[in-house]
């Protein structure tokens, strides 16, 4: 495999954010968001979104990574309509492995880890093109002439983030520190383009490093989060080599041992987070990274609808939860009565079209949330 050049870390810009995770408040949804709105993703039984992950959404559409099938469901939440993408299978024009997934203005992009490719569908699923691939598991962004990747800090690839043009030049960022060499991880947001900000956000995995670029990949500044004594440090994952002690020692003193999501919206970035063993955290950031809000317990007052999951994604200044309809009605069982009239929420008509089918199937229920 080609090595790439190492950029020195002399020539990058740090920002470092302190956040005092205990001077997080108890707080109401009326707050801080202006409208929630439900919507039920259905499928067919013969082509059922088994294991939602990935969530890349518009005004219109949500595309939907199932885990398990290896495949991406394009889903028009106006229409109620989906197309499913990718082939799973082991042949030309197919894909055994979904790492990840990329949505351009053509179509959608598949990277394939074990068949070491990347594979081209366009919006109705059809098959475009496929490219071979030297990459292991890796999480990527393709923008116009270049893909950025992260490859899980594999030592082979030489730096935490490459830069890949189309002519095969490749630019490396972030140097790989051993503790960290080869530890794969998942992330449900991966590379985040947000089109009014013109630039690429990654939240590296391990050290609560957010590394931002510009349009073109290239690398501007890492922001580094720091919770104080709530962070996990770089001594505790060398002393600490299994997930047991690890997790074990994060309970113990209440630590963060990763950051469950960071979202880009147009106005606010929006970063979830748990103490093991402690609070959850919703903490609004204005695009200075100056903090807005900070909610360690969040009360739904517009609707009164309990919605345990993090934000699964974001678009505009929305951002999304997804639940399994089972756990949304059995979390909230007083939706299965008349429900009163409610500003600011479509629960009522939701409730009305779908009631029979949440109580009898299994879907998943998306809700946007609008912040004001």
């Amino acid at each position: 495999m080609s090595s790439c050049s190492e950029e020195s870390d002399l020539t990058t810009t740090y920002q470092t954010i302190n956040l005092e995770l205990d001077n997080g408040l108890r707080g109401n949804f009326s707050e801080f968001i202006d409208k929630m709105e439900y919507f039920l993703v259905k499928t067919d039984t013969s082509d059922f979104l088994v294991s939602p992950y990935k969530i890349v959404a518009n005004d219109s559409v949500y595309f939907i990574e199932d885990s398990f099938q290896k495949k991406i469901y394009k889903y028009n939440k106006f229409t109620g309509t989906y197309a499913s993408i990718g082939r799973p299978g082991e042949g030309p024009e197919e894909n055994l492995e979904l790492d990840d997934f990329s949505v351009t203005n053509e179509g959608i992009i598949i990277h394939d880890s074990k068949l070491k490719k990347f594979l081209q569908f366009n919006f109705a699923g059809d098959f475009i093109e496929e490219g071979k691939s030297l990459y292991h598991r890796s999480i990527f962004y393709q923008g116009d002439n270049f893909k950025l990747i992260y490859s899980h800090n594999d030592p082979e690839i030489g730096s935490r983030i490459i830069r890949v043009n189309n002519n095969g030049e490749i630019k490396g960022f972030l140097k790989i520190e051993d503790w960290f060499a080869q530890k794969l991880t998942r992330d449900q947001n991966g590379f985040i383009y947000n089109s009014k900000l013109r630039k690429i956000f990654f939240l590296l995995p391990y050290t609560n490093e957010i590394a931002v670029f510009d349009e073109k990949g290239e690398l501007i500044k890492i922001v580094k989060l720091e919770f104080g004594r709530y962070s996990f440090t770089k001594e505790a994952w060398n002393k600490y080599e299994d997930f047991n002690s690890q997790m074990n020692h994060a309970i113990e003193n209440k630590l963060v041992f990763q950051v469950n999501s960071f979202l880009v919206l147009n106005d606010y970035y929006v970063i979830s987070l748990n103490q093991e063993g402690g609070n959850g955290h919703l903490i609004i950031l204005d695009h200075n990274f100056n903090l807005i809000r900070h909610f360690s317990d969040l009360i739904n007052d517009l609707d009164n609808v309990k919605l345990s999951a993090i934000p699964w994604s974001a678009y505009g200044d929305k951002f999304l939860f997804l639940i399994n309809s089972k756990r949304f009605i059995n979390e909230n069982p007083f939706l299965d009565k008349e429900l009163p009239k409610i500003e600011n929420s479509n629960i009522n008509s939701f409730m009305d079209l779908y009631r029979g089918e949440l109580f009898e199937d299994e879907y998943q229920v998306l809700v946007e949330v609008d912040l004001k």
